[in-house]
């Protein structure tokens, strides 16, 4: 691969960089998913030695991670990001409701908007928004092609039928983004889920 069309150097373990790929080293390259926290967490460490190309932290990450393996992550890491928030960002009723063994619970509108403002994926997702005949509401995402994203559906002991759901937009949060304003909440989980 030619220095013109990489995007980062390789990282070596010692913390040199280096556009060769076959080097004498043993590189760090983004192109293997086993390598790239390592990669980014020197990355973040030396940001002024990546001068010749440089890019954002924000954007690497986006594109290692989402774009170049168009995946999210799996719902088991979302709610163990969940269990050390605990109900800290809950309102009620979901507050006093929330427990270790439900992590989802009451977290559906935050976990939606933050995959909604930062999921680096290509297609654009629209939020939905369903109600419950107890006042209560869940929020979701859809792809242009229908399929669902939704974090937060097991925190209810039946199937969601996200036919109930309507097209919605997110409240105006405080928090500038890309694609609008996050929630002050919405901007917590989207960096504790490392979406930033």
């Amino acid at each position: 691969m030619s220095t013109s069309t990489r995007t980062a150097p390789y990282r070596h373990a010692d913390g040199s960089n280096c556009w060769t790929k076959n080097c004498s080293k043993n590189a760090l390259t983004m192109e293997n998913p086993t390598t790239i926290e390592a990669f980014l967490k020197s990355r973040e460490a030396n940001e002024n030695t990546f001068s010749d190309k440089p890019l954002s932290l924000k954007v690497l990450k986006k594109r290692l991670t989402y774009k170049m393996f168009n995946e999210l992550p799996e719902k088991t890491f979302v709610h163990e990001k969940l269990r050390i928030l605990g109900n800290s960002l809950l309102k009620a009723p979901y507050k006093n409701q929330w427990t270790e063994d439900n992590p989802s619970l009451g977290y559906c509108y935050v976990v939606s908007e933050a995959f909604y403002h930062y999921s680096g994926l290509e297609e654009k997702l629209t939020p939905y928004v369903m109600s419950f005949p107890n006042g209560t509401t869940h929020w979701f995402l859809r792809t242009p092609d229908d399929k669902i994203i939704d974090y937060t559906a097991d925190q209810f002991p039946f199937k969601v039928d996200y036919s109930l759901g309507v097209r919605c937009p997110f409240f105006k949060g405080g928090v500038q983004t890309d694609k609008g304003f996050i929630s002050k909440r919405g901007q917590i989980v989207a960096e504790l889920l490392e979406l930033t």
